[in-house]
């Protein structure tokens, strides 16, 4: 069994549409993963590209430890399920579910022996003579996957394979699928534009539009907590209410103006609300009907007159369409109420639940009260190469030598705030999250977000190597990941036992690299101008290493400028063509043979865009 890795993989058709834009997806060993997105969003293409169906325009994917850019499709080991199942009309069942095992000429035996069981698993045994023009849409959905069990791969990849089925059959088979992968502990990966499919079957959703991932996460997570409007509108049914609002935040709290509602964020939502004090935005407010209740007072949530408009009667439940009017303006929108009550035309009360409300960048579409804050901005002061913040100070590290005495920010992310005892704070609040629990810790009035199992009184201590330093509107460097370096690219032809060949180079300067053909070739893909343009390759700390004897990656000569010391580790300071790049180790040579891993470094032009990765 095996996990599953698309780093950075696109797709461009004819070098303009592209379907398939920067997909970063790390999905784990035997973990249930849907893509779901509109049609045309690159779910299947990105699917395809897995299979190997389709040629990948820059990227790289990892089935375990293997990188499969160039292997062929059957030499992946994994099986995938069509939509149309396509099945050989004219074999039974058991010819089908067999077929890949004789076309490798597998012992008959052991292909009965294997037939029989996956059949028994599911519910196949009576029909193995059958053919499928005498089996039913599950029936023949159920022999598509066993052909693919049979083959005992490492990754199941289904495309839609429920879609042709009617609506009471396909419920059927999503609990059936969802059955067979705890069975068999075995990595899927599914593709569907049905939204319920995803959100009842998937352990992870990863949610697609125009080729890009908009979020990835468990679907309580996005349901709770989309990142966007466009996850927010495309998970759940009915669909999120969207409302346009101004958000103003002051030194006492921030309102939510919505015209027909108006209220507070709670001292939670103040906390993580990414909108600074003196500031007025204009937002837009997402309520699920979900949390909207019509005709039942509830303490504490706001309270909205409202107009009648029509009754869905769902049985337990009641989905209610309401309408406001403000100014002359008409909004609609959907709550629940009780199926016991009889709702008469006129003027009724809905509650919302504030605390469990979404507001979202009217610009970006991006929220605006994340579940998690990517990082918290903390003044702090340097002083003789130590930092004082909060109600403490820890001594810099070498790597940090640069940093000038006076006032600078921090940006602290959870995962920089570590147990220690360097720092102390109060666990105001505890949130339930994905990770476990998230603690809101107020260390001298600033508010941190810590993953973990904090005390109500705590100390903790900061990773420096997860902290941001900003002077100014300068980030200040420590030991940066990745480093860019000014090169070109050449063509040349050299004589090699005999012959002319050709050979092409990365020219950093006066030094120049041999390059092979995995980069050679998305260079090509760049266009014509590729000999005439001056690009940057960006060298990681993960990419570089010293060179050994037998030495199978490209080597380059560097000047080792300084050692630095950071949280623990030594990094040496090397250079080539003016360029400083870092490297995990220490030696006392002046200078160093490096070997570079070209097929994972990213190429971008002279201004920083990235070109491929």
């Amino acid at each position: 069994m095996a996990g599953l890795k698309l780093n950075h993989v696109c797709k461009v058709y004819d070098g303009k549409v592209k379907a398939v834009s920067d997909v970063c997806i790390n999905i784990k060993d035997k973990e249930f993963v849907v893509l779901v997105g509109p049609s045309g969003c690159g779910k299947s293409t990105t699917l395809r590209m897995i299979a190997g169906l389709e040629d990948i325009s820059s990227g790289d994917i990892f089935i375990g430890d293997r990188r499969v850019n160039l292997l062929e499709p059957k030499d992946r080991n994994i099986a995938m399920v069509f939509q149309n199942y396509a099945l050989f009309p004219n074999m039974s069942v058991a010819d089908n579910i067999s077929f890949g095992l004789r076309m490798q000429g597998v012992d008959k035996e052991i292909i009965k022996e294997k037939v029989e069981t996956i059949a028994e698993m599911l519910g196949l045994s009576d029909y193995l003579k059958a053919k499928p023009a005498n089996l039913s849409g599950g029936q023949r959905q159920r022999v598509a996957l066993g052909r693919a069990i049979v083959r005992e791969p490492d990754v199941f990849l289904l495309d839609e394979p429920l879609s042709n089925l009617d609506a009471k059959l396909r419920a059927k088979m999503r609990a059936e699928l969802s059955a067979l992968h705890r069975k068999l502990g075995t990595t899927f990966i599914y593709v569907t534009h049905d939204q319920v499919e995803a959100m009842t079957m998937g352990d992870r959703i990863v949610v697609m539009k125009d080729g890009v991932v908009m979020q990835s996460g468990s679907p309580r997570q996005l349901f709770n907590h989309p990142a966007n409007k466009f996850t927010a509108g495309f998970i759940g049914t009915p669909q999120m209410n969207f409302f346009d609002c101004t958000v103003s935040r002051d030194e006492n709290g921030a309102e939510v103006d919505a015209g027909f509602v108006k209220f507070n964020l709670s001292k939670q939502q103040l906390a993580k609300l990414k909108v600074a004090v003196g500031e007025s935005v204009k937002a837009t407010l997402g309520i699920r009907p979900e949390h909207i209740s019509v005709g039942e007072s509830q303490e504490g949530f706001a309270e909205v007159l409202t107009e009648l408009v029509s009754v869905e009667d769902l049985g337990p439940k009641s989905l209610i369409h309401l309408l406001s009017r403000i100014d002359e303006k008409e909004i609609e929108f959907t709550g629940y109420g009780s199926s016991d009550v009889y709702y008469n035309d006129g003027e009724l009360s809905a509650y919302i639940n504030t605390d469990l409300i979404n507001l979202f960048d009217a610009e970006t579409e991006n929220t605006l009260l994340p579940e998690i804050p990517e990082y918290v901005e903390i003044g702090a002061t340097i002083k003789n190469g130590t930092l004082y913040v909060f109600n403490g100070s820890v001594k810099l590290p070498s790597a940090l030598e640069s940093l000038k005495d006076g006032d600078i920010t921090l940006r602290v992310s959870t995962e920089a705030i570590i147990p220690g005892k360097d720092f102390s704070g109060v666990v105001e609040m505890r949130e339930n999250v994905e990770d476990g629990k998230l603690c809101f810790v107020n260390a001298q009035g600033a508010v941190l977000f810590a993953i973990g199992d904090y005390e109500d009184n705590c100390t903790f201590s900061l990773d420096l190597s997860k902290v941001v330093f900003v002077n100014g509107e300068e980030i200040v460097d420590s030991i940066p990941n990745e480093s860019l370096i000014d090169f070109r690219f050449e063509r040349v032809k050299e004589e090699e036992n005999g012959k002319k060949v050709k050979k092409h180079y990365a020219v950093f300067g006066d030094a120049r690299v041999e390059t092979f053909f995995d980069f050679n070739t998305k260079m090509y893909r760049l266009g014509k101008k590729i000999f005439e343009n001056q690009f940057k390759l960006g060298i990681r700390l993960n990419t570089v290493r010293p060179a050994r004897e037998d030495e199978v990656y490209p080597t380059i000569c560097a000047s080792l400028e300084g050692i630095c010391d950071f949280e623990g580790k030594k990094f040496m300071k090397l250079k080539v063509a003016d360029t400083i790049f870092y490297m995990e180790g220490e030696c006392e040579r002046e200078f160093l043979v490096v070997a570079l891993d070209f097929d994972h470094m990213a190429v971008y032009d002279t201004e920083g865009n990235l070109l491929f990765d």
